[in-house]
């Protein structure tokens, strides 16, 4: 299992490739000549641009009358793309210091990970083998029962 790790210049990339090709994934998938599949390229747009978009949904609510405005703007797809065109405007002409804090990698969690076997068992616990989900690197984690750490 091989995770493509993004740059910080590929996401600038994507987004600079969206606004060029209409959201074209293909196109851009052809443009790019990357491994990954459109359907790669298309999940990674929208985990850069949904942050932005709700922020924009938010200050579109906080005008009077927004709410109706930001509920309308949901529900229908055309809006829907106007907003992430303002998105993807909104992360090219931030300044770079916005772009890269968007960009940073997120907390780690148990759900960063997916387990892709056990390395051993012992008197506290197992240890098992795990894949960051967004890097692909190998990391040892021991899972411990609330019993095994209690009788320490």
């Amino acid at each position: 299992m091989s995770i493509l790790r993004w740059t910080p210049q590929e996401q600038r990339e994507l987004l600079r490739l969206w606004k060029e090709h209409g959201g074209d994934f293909t196109a851009i998938h052809k443009q790019m000549g990357t491994q990954r599949t459109p359907t790669a390229l298309k999940a990674k747009f929208l985990s850069l641009t949904k942050p932005v978009i709700l922020s924009l949904g938010t200050r579109l609510s906080s005008v009077e009358g927004g709410e109706a405005l930001a509920l309308e703007a949901a529900a229908s797809p055309d809006t829907s793309k106007g907003l992430r065109v303002l998105a993807v405007e909104e992360l090219l002409q931030g300044s770079p210091l916005d772009l890269e804090a968007l960009l940073a990698p997120a907390p780690l969690s148990v759900d960063s990970f997916v387990v892709a076997g056990v390395l051993g068992r012992g008197g506290f616990g197992k240890v098992l083998r795990v894949l960051h989900t967004d890097t692909g690197d190998a990391f040892a984690l021991k899972v411990q029962t609330k019993k095994d750490v209690k009788s320490e």
